[in-house]
């Protein structure tokens, strides 16, 4: 039995003012966890120089793979956590948690223990320099040890947001991104320790609000058993054991199901951006130092449109599963203007201030000239993003998955695979090639998520009042 289901219902009252109230921890706690990189690559670059920025970077790509896969995993059983609020059902919101921390350990375990092994082999493959690779190699190393805190942090973030409350988990960042930073300082600076201590300093930050949200998590669900048994009378408690474990597999696939699209999602893209990095490999050690900074202020600029995606998803559930169809247009509308709003807004206040930016991370010219190169050519475009994620917010808050993932395998990985090579062999090998696939990628993919929406999705949405 829950406690509280949630600290903000979201199937009731102006639409606009939840979404916005709802969407701000979240942005806030987004930002949070760039610090946690953005930290890394100050100290990194300034202490330890450019070459192992450049390590980080590489290294960050692998990391940033797994974790936004689980993520999206995390974010599926935030989808069915979610309608369930809305519906009021909250005998299997506890069953869903229970089926999420257990996917959780296994996930997590697995991944530490296959990443620890093959962390050579996944460096190899992106052809990472050999001035680079020993320290990309003890920094990869080091966070795939630590990867399992992280994992239940995001799990347990994704899970309290589905219920209502976007300002716990921005407590509990807070409170690691202190330790974090202290952290970092005191391995890199003070003990003279190598890229290994920023990685270790993030994993400690990590367990710690792994441990809070558990705490939070356990205070939001109180189930007891011996009340449970004297309101149902006697009953056989092998049969009511096995009762309960038929359940949390049913949820534990459904989990799957809905989850494992989301997941792949970010996996595509994000192996798309390994190819991306081998090309920027190619290109030598200023510009994969350039790309890595580029890529960690990129972090902030992506924040307002995957926070209020977020936001919509949660929205888009609730209301799903309070048969609220209403809401959920509403939803979509206030999601587009205010996502598309910010990201135009923080991306004109980057391109202003790109090279004060960069300064931060690295001394060298020619490294700042290629970051603010990128930024002048690919922060404008980033509207689009802006646009389609509020789209796949609610076709993914409304259980279809699928859809966008299949998009987004077409547009954001298979695309940049081939076009990548082929503009390569065309125009040669330079930093043009790889704005020209970003941006084609960004356009096909809107208009596609855009067409799915209107000609079926909506449909759906309003036989939810039939």
């Amino acid at each position: 039995m829950f406690a509280k289901i949630g600290d903000n219902n979201l199937t009731e009252g102006k639409i606009s003012r939840q979404l916005f109230l709802f969407a701000i921890p979240l942005l806030l706690g987004n930002m949070l966890q760039q610090l946690y990189f953005i930290t890394d690559s100050i100290i990194v670059g300034q202490c330890l120089g450019s070459t192992a920025l450049a390590a980080v970077g590489a290294a960050a790509s692998i990391t940033v793979l797994m974790v936004n896969f689980f993520s999206g995993m995390a974010n599926g059983a935030g989808i069915i956590l979610a309608q369930y609020v809305g519906a009021g059902d909250t005998n299997r919101l506890g069953q869903t948690i229970r089926a999420a921390s257990i996917f959780t350990i296994v996930f997590g375990i697995i991944c530490s223990v296959l990443g620890v092994l093959f962390t050579p082999v996944f460096l190899r493959l992106m052809d990472t320099p050999s001035d680079v690779f020993i320290q990309a190699d003890n920094y990869l190393t080091y966070c795939f040890a630590g990867m399992l805190p992280m994992l239940i942090y995001n799990m347990g973030a994704a899970s309290l947001q589905a219920m209502g409350d976007s300002k716990t988990p921005l407590y509990f960042l807070s409170v690691a991104c202190i330790v974090n930073v202290i952290l970092d300082l005191t391995f890199i600076q003070v003990l003279g320790m190598d890229v290994e201590g920023t990685a270790i300093a993030t994993c400690i930050a990590q367990i710690v609000a792994a441990f809070l949200v558990c705490i939070a998590i356990k205070k939001k669900i109180t189930i007891d058993h011996k009340k449970e048994n004297t309101e149902k009378g006697r009953i056989n408690t092998s049969q009511q054991e096995g009762k309960e474990k038929e359940r949390l597999f049913e949820i534990f696939k459904r989990i799957v199901i809905l989850g494992l699209p989301i997941g792949m999602q970010s996996v595509v893209i994000n192996f798309s951006n390994i190819v991306v990095q081998s090309h920027i490999n190619s290109l030598g050690s200023d510009v994969m130092a350039a790309w890595s900074a580029f890529c960690r202020l990129d972090g902030f600029i992506i924040l307002p449109f995957m926070s209020f995606s977020l936001a919509v998803m949660t929205f888009t559930g609730q209301n799903f599963g309070a048969k609220k169809p209403e809401r959920i247009f509403g939803g979509l509308k206030s999601g587009l203007i205010m996502s598309c709003g910010f990201t135009v807004a923080v991306g004109i206040l980057i391109v202003i201030f790109a090279e004060p930016c960069f300064e931060i991370f690295t001394k060298s010219d020619d490294v700042i000239s290629y970051a603010c190169n990128m930024v002048y050519y690919m922060v404008p475009f980033y509207f689009m993003l802006a646009a389609a994620r509020i789209y796949i917010g609610v076709i993914s808050g409304a259980g279809n998955s699928i859809t966008p993932m299949l998009i987004n395998i077409l547009f954001m990985c298979v695309f940049r695979v081939i076009f990548l090579p082929m503009s390569v062999h065309l125009w040669g090998s330079n930093l043009m090639v790889v704005y020209y696939t970003y941006w084609i990628s960004w356009i096909l993919s809107l208009l596609s998520i855009i067409a799915y929406y209107y000609a079926k999705m909506k449909n759906q949405i309003m036989s939810l009042s039939n």
